[in-house]
């Protein structure tokens, strides 16, 4: 995938039947906020992520290589639970996280923010990071 970090434009998946317009559309808004989400904080990496049973799945992503994480070690799961933003500037000293596949890629940057629906729902958050 393309992001604004590496200076090309965000891929799109192609429109062939009518009925997926709407969803080809829906995905593009998700990969434009990641892109927008870069390039606004200055940071070389950052997901969309939504909440599922035992996993963050990345709904969308600018620079990260990995698709979901486990919520039991996820650095998303965290300002999902507490509903706040969650700003670390040294993630490798947080022991609560070494596990997290992105950490132990070398991310050392994050800052996190639920995404909460109208009914009070967590669904997900959006956050940036950096190495």
């Amino acid at each position: 995938m393309s992001s604004l970090a590496d200076g090309a434009p965000p891929a799109r998946r192609s429109v062939a039947p009518a009925e997926d317009a709407l969803e080809a559309l829906l995905e593009g808004l998700f990969e434009d906020a990641t892109q927008v989400a870069m390039r606004v904080c200055g940071a070389r990496l950052a997901a969309i992520s939504v909440l599922r049973k035992d996993h963050h799945w990345f709904k969308s992503r600018g620079g990260i290589s990995v698709s979901e994480t486990p919520r039991a070690i996820a650095l998303c799961s965290e300002a999902a639970t507490t509903r706040e933003l969650l700003l670390l500037t040294d993630v490798a000293a947080d022991p609560r996280f070494r596990d997290d596949p992105l950490v132990r890629g070398s991310i050392r940057f994050f800052a996190g923010i639920p995404l909460i629906h109208a009914d009070g729902t967590v669904l997900g958050t959006l956050s940036v990071m950096d190495r």
